[in-house]
């Protein structure tokens, strides 16, 4: 059987977006794959690096260095209105990546904020949600 070679675009091709990681994440919960492909996986990435500043407030100064349990419900519903998920499904993705998102060490954060800056302008402003450059 002959392999065809399998080209991501190059948004997808960001090295610290760990890849394999994803995907092996992403073969444990294949559930997900039901309700979001892979790109909105790395969406979803890019945008809890860009909202963890607003997260981190609501957490306690010892809890930071690892995800809440829960998000904060703007939070929750700027990501469900951006992914067009359901409340339940965004708690999946969420439980399900939230350790890559959150661990995720970009070097180039400010490249997600470009890409995304008309969701934050379209969903963030009314939940109090801000683009994060830095």
């Amino acid at each position: 059987m002959e392999t065809i070679p399998i080209s991501l675009p190059v948004r997808l091709m960001d090295p610290h977006l760990h890849l394999p990681t994803i995907q092996s994440v992403l073969s444990v919960h294949a559930e997900i794959a039901e309700f979001l492909d892979f790109e909105g996986c790395l969406k979803f990435i890019e945008l809890i690096q860009l909202l963890k500043p607003t997260i981190s407030l609501s957490l306690h100064p010892d809890d930071s260095s690892r995800p809440p349990d829960r998000l904060p419900l703007n939070v929750h519903t700027f990501l469900m209105k951006c992914l067009g998920l359901k409340h339940e499904n965004t708690k999946i993705v969420w439980l399900a990546l939230s350790s890559i998102a959150w661990n995720l060490k970009a070097q180039d954060v400010h490249v997600f904020g470009q890409r995304h800056l008309q969701l934050f302008l379209d969903h963030g402003i009314s939940l109090g949600i801000g683009k994060y450059l830095s």
